[in-house]
């Protein structure tokens, strides 16, 4: 693509808080730019018109026709908000990422960071169509960025993911200061990323005494969702209970293959781990 399109020229969907563009369109069609809705028959649809039924769309077809009209509507009605622009451009990155078309997404993302208004959230995209290319370096400098600029509530979500990235490129040391990094600001998901650390340590081949109380943690902790699943399986894994670690690892699993393009994207690393581990405890 690389030019962005000559208009402009979360998993999900999801649009930053900060938006107005969405809370004018809540008004209706022809009323998004804050005008009077013109007399009947004459209604002109709005480039955040476009985005809103883009946003509603589930077939990836329409999703991408609505956004192509807000981009088309961006350029003749001479928009000037890079916020909206870059919320369009998203639905085509969405819809270029469930085709598979990673190279597409890409460009579509490093547009959308061109634009500067999305922050980590165009990084975070970035990073999935880099690993669908499988170009690791770049997909880990994209989550490293998006660390630095997001708000701190999603800080250590993406020390996390970076972490991660780290270990299954085999820079274990750097991933090991990620997690701890995590751990510093994570929260009600410290445990987590302790246990992170921790096996991303015992993968180091440094002695790594606690494990059995992490394992303790996070089983008594809330409800595990998947991730959790597939760190508990790790551990288990570690502490020489296969039957506990092949279960966990099922259900991460099973779990995932429902999920949309894009966690899968973030979770290739843990995904292609567990399948190893898994085949390890049933062998």
């Amino acid at each position: 693509m690389g030019s962005c399109y000559h208009f402009i020229v979360t998993d999900s969907g999801s649009v930053p808080p900060k938006s107005k563009s969405l809370s004018l369109a809540a008004r209706g069609p022809g009323v998004a730019s804050g005008k009077k809705r013109p007399g009947r028959g004459a209604v002109r649809l709005s480039a955040t018109d476009f985005l809103l039924r883009a946003l509603g769309s589930k077939e990836l077809v329409a999703k991408r026709e609505w956004a192509e009209k807000g981009l088309e509507a961006y350029s003749s009605q001479h928009e000037d908000d890079a916020e909206l622009k870059a919320l369009l451009l998203r639905q085509l990155y969405q819809c270029a990422l469930d085709a598979e078309a990673h190279d597409e997404a890409y460009d579509l993302a490093l547009c959308m960071i061109d634009l500067e208004e999305l922050g980590d959230i165009a990084r975070q995209d970035a990073a999935r169509a880099a690993l669908g290319l499988g170009r690791m370096d770049e997909a880990i400098e994209h989550v490293r960025i998006a660390s630095k600029v997001c708000p701190q509530s999603r800080r250590s979500f993406h020390l996390g993911h970076l972490g991660a990235l780290l270990r299954f490129s085999g820079q274990l040391e750097k991933s090991v200061q990620a997690f701890a990094e995590a751990t510093r600001c994570a929260g009600p998901d410290t445990a987590l990323y302790q246990a992170q650390q921790a096996l991303a340590e015992a993968e180091r081949g440094s002695d790594v005494p606690h494990l059995r109380r992490l394992r303790e943690e996070l089983e008594s902790g809330a409800p595990q969702k998947g991730y959790a699943q597939w760190i508990l399986g790790e551990l288990c894994y570690l502490l020489g209970d296969y039957s506990a670690a092949a279960r966990y690892l099922k259900r991460f699993l099973e779990r995932i293959e429902d999920a949309p393009r894009a966690k899968c994207l973030s979770l290739k690393g843990e995904i292609a781990h567990a399948r190893m581990l898994l085949k390890k405890t049933t062998a």
